[in-house]
This record gives C-alpha cells, sequence and structure tokens, in this order.
C-alpha cells in the first residue's frame, strides 16, 4: 500500500512540474516564434541585434523593399574579375569592361537603400578586400556612367551649329571627369586603352562637322586620324 502511495504522489508532482514548467515557458516560444528579428533590439534580449562592427560599414538598415535590380547577374559578373597573387584586385580594361556590364544591371537612379542592399549582398558574395574594392568601383562607375551618358544626350539634341562645341568640350573634360570619380591613378588603369577608341571616335565626329574644310581635306585628316589610332593601340598592347 505504502509503495502505490509513494508512486501515486511522485505522478502528482511530476505532472504538477510539467504544468508549471508549460505555463512558464509556452509563452516565450510563442513570442519567438512571432518576434521580427530586424535591426536593433535593446528592448528585447530575443530580437537579432546587428553585429556592430557593420554598424560603421552599413548604418542603413535593409527593409522590406521591392528592389529594382537582380543581385544573381551582378554577382556571376563581378566573380570573373580577377586578383593578383596577394588577393588584390586587378585593375584594367577588363575590370572597366566587368564594371560596365554590372552597372547596366543596376537602375539608372540607384537610390541610397539600394547602394547599402549592393554593398551588402557584395560583401556576403566574396573576400571583404576584394568586395570592398569591387564595391567603391561599382558605385562609382555607375555615377560616372549617368554623368557621361546624360552629357552625351545632351550633345546629341543640342542644335546643329551648337553641337560642334559641346562635342569640342567633351574631348577635354572626359578625362577630367573619370578622375574626379576615380583618382587620377585608378581613372588610368581603367580607361587608358578605352580612351583611346572614345577620343579617336570623337575626333572623327569632329572633322565630319567642320564646316571650313572640304570633303578632300576631311578625307586627309580622317586617314591620319586612323593611322595615328592604330598606332597608339598597337603601343597600348605591347605595354
Amino acid at each position: 500500500m505504502r509503495t502505490y502511495q509513494n508512486h501515486r504522489r511522485s505522478l502528482i508532482i511530476t505532472v504538477i512540474c510539467l504544468t508549471l514548467l508549460t505555463v512558464y515557458v509556452a509563452p516565450k516560444l510563442i513570442g519567438l516564434h512571432n518576434n521580427v528579428h530586424v535591426g536593433y533590439a535593446y528592448n528585447s534580449p530575443i530580437e537579432w541585434r546587428q553585429p556592430s562592427d557593420l554598424n560603421q560599414l552599413f548604418p542603413l538598415f535593409i527593409s522590406n523593399t521591392t528592389w529594382h535590380f537582380d543581385f544573381v547577374d551582378i554577382e556571376s559578373i563581378l566573380w570573373q574579375s580577377t586578383v593578383d597573387s596577394y588577393g588584390e584586385l586587378v585593375i584594367d580594361a577588363e575590370t572597366l569592361s566587368l564594371l560596365e556590364q554590372a552597372s547596366d544591371r543596376l537602375p539608372k537612379d540607384l537610390s541610397e537603400p539600394e547602394r547599402q542592399r549592393l554593398s551588402v549582398l557584395i560583401y556576403k558574395s566574396m573576400p571583404a578586400n576584394r568586395a570592398r574594392r569591387l564595391t567603391s568601383l561599382l558605385i562609382a562607375y555607375h555615377a560616372y556612367q549617368q554623368d557621361y551618358r546624360s552629357n552625351l544626350a545632351l550633345i546629341s539634341i543640342a542644335a546643329a551649329d551648337q553641337r560642334l562645341a559641346l562635342l569640342q568640350a567633351e574631348q577635354l573634360n572626359i578625362e577630367r571627369r573619370q578622375q574626379r570619380y576615380f583618382g587620377i591613378d585608378v581613372a588610368t588603369m581603367l580607361f587608358s586603352k578605352k580612351n583611346l577608341t572614345t577620343l579617336y571616335l570623337n575626333k572623327r565626329r569632329m572633322v565630319s562637322m567642320m564646316p571650313d574644310i572640304s570633303i578632300s581635306q576631311k578625307n586627309v585628316v580622317l586617314r591620319e586620324l586612323n593611322d595615328g589610332y592604330k598606332k597608339a593601340i598597337k603601343r597600348e598592347a605591347s605595354n
């Protein structure tokens, strides 16, 4: 009889303990399930907190927003970039081509939250040093590209008697614009090869617009430009 009573008493105690445990734990589990894990949450120890080392890099929080670019294509393009034996990003004409391809997949007007999101995704995708350099270059190139294309659009819609002067001004300003966005050294590494072609084509356009020289004179100048361009390309390729 005593054994039965002891067993019954133990069973009752077990049931009571389980009931108390359920009452205490269940609300916390429900709250954890329903909790939204975003940004800072100093008032709740169970909410996710952004690591402090990311706060300086990405001060704006990523929110539920309809983003206007697909990072999958951009990521595959950026991974085609090369690094040297020290793991540093190689900056050259091939890098410029990749930046142009990636920039074309971004919205024309890139907002600050979109820049933040782009930075976060690049940093999550590849090693930190490579990600840092590519992020900086891509954002700078996107701004440069919009500036450059806007200026070309203004030239294309200008009156015929103003177009030549605008194109001449663009010819003088193109390298200055590149240096403004990238600095002299990086701009030279990125654009030195492409500028040979860009400047050559602009000169051909300007010659064709000149009203005070004959067609035969224009043809002579165009042949000289063509010969000079070929030599410049060969020199660039040998460097």
